[in-house]
């Protein structure tokens, strides 16, 4: 998921229902492309 509201409860929220990887923006490339590789199980 990917979001510009960096707010804890609705981070929480976002985990409670099931999200499994989440970036807040602003992200930089190195984020983002290391988030991917965590969702893909290459981390």
């Amino acid at each position: 998921m990917i979001t510009a509201d960096s707010n804890a409860e609705k981070i929480a929220a976002a985990t409670a229902a099931g999200v499994s990887g989440m970036i807040v923006k602003p992200f930089t490339a190195e984020m983002l492309s290391h988030t991917i590789e965590q969702a893909l199980g290459r981390a």
